[in-house]
């Protein structure tokens, strides 16, 4: 049983992700909590919980989940795959991916859970060590990024914030808080696109096939969270790979995109700061 801390009365104690249900109820993760809950989109209380400590996946300890998408009938949830906050090497439960589908809507909702897939962080550095990607041998760092000793919050970090599709959903992209992109100058967003996901949420097969990455100039800051709308364009949350800083004038940042890796996204005006 989730316990809110001393501070709060109940309900979601870090918000993560969501995925809209309908237009009255979403499905809300907590990255501090092995829990999805549905709430009324107008806001009030959770209607429905749903352990996935107890139940599918059977976490016994936190998946940090920070990310997910919707692909036809089935949710993706995501956990960091980053060390701890000082360093510490990750425990083993953040480093997965698992999949549930869901009928009903709000307090009516089932789960159905359906599979994990738990090496995606050492065959990304594995890809990246062996320039399969073809941009040079360990291009972007992420056996270095990921290895013990080195935090998730800074620019060479290693943390997945972001999950959505390609406009065909015929891919998962995985949008990277850190490390940014451009080891030289560590001013580049990182996404890494896996192209059979679902297969390895099913267990047909246990290696990953990565599609060519795609860093994005949004103003030295990684994707804490990107999501494709119905007409098939981006909207990213853009934010440092480490704190906020009150010497950045716009720590967050609103882009808009329309998925092609060789148009830059537009950052909006939002005032996020305020």
């Amino acid at each position: 049983t989730f316990t809110p801390g001393a501070a709060t009365t109940g309900g979601s104690a870090d918000a993560s992700t969501a995925i809209a249900q309908s237009a009255a109820f979403m499905i809300v993760a907590d990255d501090e909590s092995n829990l999805l809950r549905v709430y009324p989109r107008a806001g009030g209380e959770a209607v429905l919980e749903w352990s996935y400590a107890l139940n599918g996946p059977k976490f016994a300890k936190e998946l940090d989940l920070e990310a997910s998408v919707k692909i036809g009938d089935t949710l993706y949830f995501a956990g960091s795959h980053s060390n701890k906050k000082d360093g510490g090497d990750a425990m083993a439960d953040r480093g997965h991916v698992f999949a549930v589908k869901t009928t009903g809507v709000g307090a009516a909702t089932a789960f159905q859970y359906v599979g994990q897939f738990a090496d995606l962080e050492r065959q990304l550095a594995a890809w990246d060590a062996a320039n399969t990607h073809g941009l040079g041998a360990n291009a972007f760092g992420l056996t270095a990024s990921a290895a013990a000793g080195i935090a998730p919050e800074r620019v060479d970090g290693f943390s997945i914030e972001g999950m959505t599709s390609n406009r065909g959903d015929t891919a998962v992209w995985l949008g990277f808080r850190a490390p940014l992109a451009n080891t030289a100058l560590r001013d580049k967003a990182l996404i890494v696109p896996v192209n059979n996901l679902p297969a390895l949420i099913a267990g047909t097969t246990t290696q990953a096939v990565f599609g060519t990455p795609l860093q994005l100039n949004l103003g030295g800051r990684g994707i804490r969270s990107i999501d494709k709308g119905t007409d098939g364009n981006y909207l990213i949350l853009a934010g440092p790979a480490a704190g906020a800083s009150a010497a950045v004038t716009r720590n967050f940042a609103l882009y808009t995109w329309n998925g092609d890796p060789t148009i830059a996204p537009v950052e909006l005006d939002n005032d996020l700061e305020t």
